[in-house]
Order: C-alpha cells, then structure tokens, then sequence
C-alpha cells in the first residue's frame, strides 16, 4: 500500500485518521496505522538545511536564494526565493541586515506562509542607514527547525572606509611613558586621559566602562578607581583623577583598562556584549629612562664583504642595482624619529647615500629597511680595493634619553680601475614671474617660469601649502577668497639638482556693487494717462548698479505678466492699473518701480455703421465730445498716436500701420512745417467710413496749423 506525501503530512489530524481507515482492509491494519500516527505525533519531523531530507525521506532538498541589489545608490532590493517547498505547510521565515558586526541586525523582517507551491518568494526595498559592508541574511524554518539558510554581501556607500569594526581606544595628551608631575598641580591640569568608542553600529546602544589600576595587571584588587558612561567619548583630566584617588604616587606604574559593551534587548531584558578592550600603562616618576638602540641586520660581514663592481657606468647610471639593503626594527614601545649618517671608518675614493635620507619615523616594533647606495668615485682620489663604512642612526623620543645605534660594513671592490669623475652638471637656474600681485577677489593671476642650466627634462611644480595647483611652465590661476597667499615654486631637473622661489599673491575684498536700481518707462510715442483699450501698449524696463545680468518680471496690474526687458501688452478693459517692474540681478538683489496707465477710451465710443457700397459716417457719443485726440507730426514725418479710441480694438498690427502711414502722408502733402499738433474734439474727428466685406476704415482728421 502506497500513502501520498500530503496524506502522511496531515497524520496528526482527524483528516489523516480517517484517511488511513479508508486505506486499511483489516481492523489489524487500522490498529497499526493508528500506532504509527501517534508515533509520529510524539516524534518531532526534523529537516536538515544541508541534505534537506526528513527523517522519512519524504521531501526534496529546500533551498534558500537570496540576493540583494543596489538600485540607484538610494535603496537596495532584497530578493528570497525558497524552493522545493511541499503544499499546504506553514514555514515560517527571517530575513535581517548586518553591517560590521554580524551579531546587530540593522534591519529585520519575519512572516510565515502555507505554499500552494513548491516555491516562495519575498521582495522588498530597504534603504542602509549607514556606509560599510552588509550581509543579506535568510532562514526557513518548520515548526521551529531550521530548515535551510543563505546569504548575500553588497556594498554601501564609502564602504572601504567604513569596514572597521567597533573598537574603544585609550589615549593620552600628551603621549608619553613617563609623567614628571608630582608637585606641579599646573603640569597635571595640562594632562588628560581620553576614553573613546568608535566605529559603531547606527542604530545599536553601547556603554563604555574605564577603570584604573594600581600597577601593571588589570585585575580587581588592583583597582582604584572607575566609571561606566552610554557617552563614547570620555575625557579625564590627571589633577582631578588624582584628587580621587588621594594622590599619585612618584616611581609608580599605573594602568588604565576601558571596555566597550553593546547593550542587547528592551526593556527590562537587558544582556551587555563584550565588543573590544584597551589597555594602557604609563609611570608617574622620573623621564631619564633610556631608549634601546635600534636593531641593525645587513647581509655582510668580514667573511662575506659587500662586493660593489668598480666601473663608472654601473656606479653613475644603474647605482640603485648594487645598492645594500639592511633591515631595522624598533624594539622600544614607544614611537622614536631619527636620521641616518654613514662615517667611512677605513678606505677612500667612495661616498654613499642612505635611504631614508632625512628624518625618518618608527612606531613601536615596527620594522623596515634602509638602502645603503654607491654614490660617486672621484677621479683625484682613486677608491682602494676595500673599505669599511660606518651606518648610524640616532634617535629619540618625548620623555626619553636618545639612543646612538651603528653597524659596521665591509666593502669590496671587484677591481682597481681608476674612476673618472662624470662630466659636471650645469647650474639649474629658475625665474618666475606672475603679471599681478594683489588684487579684488576672484584674481586671476598668470603664472610663469623660465628654467636654463640642469639637465632636461624638468618637472616643474607650483603649490600652495600641500595642493599642486600646476605642473606646466605658464598657466593661469583664480584666487576666489581673500587672502594672502604664497605660491611656491620647485624645480628638479633629470640629474636630481632643485631650485625653487616663492610668490607672495594678496587677495582683498571687492568693492561693494552700486546698489540695483531698476525704472519702467512706456514708449516715448505714448501718453500713460490716455491709452486705448485693445492698443498695443510698448514697455521699457532699465536697471543699473548691482551685478549684471539683470533679469526683468512684470507684472501689468489686470492679471497679466511677461519677462523682458522691454515687453507689449495689450488692455482689454478701461480704467487705472499700476504696471509694476521687479528687476533681480546676478546677486539676487532685487529692486522694484511702478508706473500708473489709465486707459480711458473703450472700443464702444465708436458706431461702426455699415454700408453695402461706401460706408456712411459714424456717430459719436456726445457725452464723450469733448475728449482729445492728441496728434503730433515732427519734421521727420512720424505720427504719434497717443489717445486714439478704438485704434487696435479690432485691427491687427500691419493694418493699424497701413492707416498711419496713409495718414502721415496726407498730413506732408498739405504742409511743409516742421511740426504739426493737434488737440482735436471727438465731435471734429470727421467722418468714419466702414468697408464691411475688408474691415476697414479710415480717418479724416482736419489739424489746425499752431
């Protein structure tokens, strides 16, 4: 008899119960179908994560897929697919983020599902709230068991520079072993001790615990005193810690031990996580204690001397290849600075260099190398066929004596060819220029140089302070804060000689701009009091002062606006309107100017009467007769039209310039004086003709020579 999986899965329920009668043939089979279901019922179903088989071998291997993707550098998708489920099961699944220390979720989400599939999926964004490395996590589980897992790693952010893990770090300022401070309070007042969590988790809690300890073992019979903060930077001054502890003691050793704790839980639950220690021990007493020489170990000794070929070309051209390295170490547990120097104890004719040439800085147990080369043969003074050289390093630190370490190594040369001297050098001459040296900000400055002697190539550098600005000969720079400025050239030539001058540029504050000033005027040609509704109305704005460009906003008072700095507009109904001009310049000044236009003749002061053939003339409305037309003719023949009622109300541009133009010829052919003006009454304007089929019109006007 063969039973389906589903049908096993539900054994624990009645379902399954009567599903196992309907397969048995004997009361027998029923018994021991029933045993068998409470078997299983006793006996949790256990599924493995790696083979992904129960204890029956029922189901398939579940799998996990989870992948995170950075979408846009704003948010990350997270995506889990679990596979290879079974219907009608209740999984229940977590999916969380961890930074730097996988023990702090800085994300979490969990559910459950029943499949009605052999497969699941969870989608979803989630946004990092810190840069660093992280890791997806994803688990699936029945019943409690762990059923299958996996995870994915990304990136966010400045990730390379933000991978350390929580650490707490003692420090002291200053730095030193040895602290001479009993009876001198002022001395101790100017020493602190700092305490200080860093890298930490966003999101999580910490505390930071210190404690000070009476000797060189941390342990609690050695302690004297101590303090626990959730602030991460604590700082503690050596008079008041010594207040609390009824003084220091002289040529005594004191240690200081900080820890520092994730706080895990809510609430009363609370469980503190041991993240990272530091220790530090430093003695309160005398500073003459001596440091230990550095530790020498170069690759020769009498028996196997430092055999250097004696020939002009390798020595001059390829002398870093039969250069020596010797190693060095710092055993001291402080950091030391020193120089080398190297003494010719025995031999002539040969001079070498050392690598690191000038100060050079170890910290404590570190170790590295110096580089001993063959530098020059001197023709005068031919070398002997060996030498012995002399390596030196003196070094020293705060609150230390200086040490004097030496080695000594035995050269050999290959033969007694006489040296020749390579050819001098020519001098490495340098001359820079800049074509100003003060000036308003931002100041542009061109820079220049003029190099002779040496040997090309030449690199060239200008800097100021630690920033190269250029490596060219000639260039132009912008000084755009004030201040004054030392532009320091250098100049190596391919034989290795420099020469270098300095430039001292001042930079002032500008001037204050003018202040803006912006003004709205009309056309000349126009009249503000008297305008016609419909007319095309042009407008001028200026601005002066401030920083150019300006930009021009207007604002017509009916509801209208337009940008520019001269603008139309067309009024559609009478009356008085307040045209308002803002002008902004490059700085965002802004300044602004008003004008008053009072349009006082409608369209509806003219009748248009038609006539099939010529027109008939047009009336006037006689409470409006004794309004002016205001025209002028100038000896150049232009005709300003300042008040014409109706002129534009229905008329587009060409064909109000068609009637102009008309009338400024009949007003020349019938006199020849310089200048005509009128103010006429609406009542004599004459007669208005309507050609209904064209739409158009004429005006006859008779002007009273002044």
């Amino acid at each position: 008899m063969k039973m389906a999986p589903n049908l096993i899965r539900e054994m624990a329920g009645i379902k399954y119960f009567w599903t196992c009668f309907h397969y048995m043939r004997s009361v027998r089979e029923a018994f021991t179908t029933i045993a068998f279901t409470l078997m299983l019922i006793a006996v949790p179903w256990t599924v493995s994560g790696d083979s992904g088989e129960s204890d029956f071998g029922l189901r398939d291997t579940i799998t996990v897929d989870a992948s995170a993707t950075i979408k846009d550098d704003i948010e990350v998708e997270y995506d889990v697919e679990f596979n290879n489920l079974d219907e009608d099961i209740e999984y229940q699944y977590e999916i969380w983020f961890t930074r730097v220390d996988p023990d702090f979720s800085h994300f979490t989400v969990s559910g459950s599902f029943t499949s009605d599939s052999d497969h699941e999926n969870v989608k979803n964004d989630w946004t990092p709230d810190q840069d660093g490395p992280y890791t997806l996590h994803a688990t699936i589980s029945e019943y409690g068991n762990l059923l299958a897992s996996n995870r994915d790693t990304f990136d966010w952010g400045d990730a390379a520079n933000n991978g350390a893990p929580a650490d707490v770090l003692i420090s002291a300022n200053p730095m030193q072993r040895y602290y001479e401070v009993i009876g001198n309070e002022s001395r101790q007042n100017n020493i602190t001790f700092s305490f200080d969590g860093t890298h930490t988790e966003i999101g999580a809690n910490y505390k930071l615990e210190w404690e000070l300890y009476h000797g060189s073992e941390i342990n609690e019979s050695n302690s004297l005193i101590g303090a626990t903060y959730t602030n991460l930077h604590i700082i503690q001054n050596m008079s008041g810690l010594g207040s609390q502890i009824d003084g220091w003691e002289q040529d005594t050793e004191y240690t200081f031990g900080a820890w520092l704790y994730r706080i895990d839980g809510t609430g009363d639950d609370l469980s503190d996580h041991l993240v990272d220690s530091d220790e530090w021990s430093f003695v309160v007493g005398s500073e003459d204690e001596p440091l230990i020489a550095l530790q020498f170990s170069c690759p020769t000794d009498v028996d196997n001397p430092w055999t250097i070929p004696l020939n002009n070309t390798l020595i001059q051209n390829n002398a870093e290849q039969h250069s020596l390295q010797c190693d060095v170490r710092n055993p001291n547990e402080v950091e030391v600075s020193g120089n080398h120097s190297i003494q010719i104890e025995q031999g002539s004719g040969m001079t070498f260099t050392a690598t690191p040439s000038g100060q050079f800085t170890l910290q404590p147990d570190e170790s590295t190398y110096v580089l001993l080369t063959p530098q020059v043969l001197m023709e005068e003074n031919p070398p002997t066929a060996e030498g012995v050289l002399l390596l030196k390093a003196l070094i020293g630190a705060d609150g230390w004596i200086d040490a004097q370490s030496a080695i000594r190594i035995h050269y050999l040369l290959e033969d007694e060819e006489p040296v020749v001297d390579p050819p001098p050098v020519a001098v490495l001459f340098v001359d820079s220029s800049a074509n100003v040296s003060s000036g308003d900000a931002p100041l542009e400055v061109l820079f220049g140089v003029d190099v002779s002697g040496g040997e090309e190539p030449y690199l060239i550098t200008w800097s100021i302070g630690e920033t190269v600005i250029s490596n060219s000969a000639m260039f132009t720079y912008t000084f755009d804060s004030v201040g004054d400025y030392m532009v320091k050239l250098v100049v190596t030539d391919d034989s290795g000689q420099f020469n270098g001058s300095d430039l001292f540029i001042s930079v002032s504050a500008p001037p204050p701009a003018d202040p803006l000033s912006g003004v709205v005027s009309l056309s000349p040609q126009l009249n503000a009091s008297a305008l016609v509704v419909n007319a095309s109305i042009e407008m001028q704005g200026f601005a002066s002062g401030g920083e150019e460009p300006y930009s021009f906003y207007w604002d017509f008072g009916d509801g209208g606006s337009d940008i520019g700095e001269n603008v139309s507009h067309i009024f559609a109904e009478t009356g008085n309107y307040t045209v308002t001009l803002t002008v902004v310049d490059a700085n965002d000044q802004i300044d602004a100017d008003t004008i008053q236009v009072n349009i006082t003749v409608a369209k509806d002061d003219l009748d248009k009467v038609e006539d099939d053939s010529k027109g008939e003339p047009s009336h006037v409305d006689e409470s409006r007769s004794d309004e002016k037309i205001q025209l002028a003719l100038t000896s150049g023949g232009a005709l300003g039209l300042f008040g014409l009622f109706g002129l534009g109300h229905w008329r587009s541009r060409n064909e109000k310039a068609d009637m102009l133009e008309k009338a400024r010829g009949e007003l020349q052919s019938s006199n020849d004086a310089d200048s005509w003006s009128s103010d006429v009454g609406i009542e004599e304007v004459g007669e208005l003709y309507a050609d209904f089929d064209n739409d158009d019109f004429e005006v006859d006007l008779d002007l009273i020579h002044d």
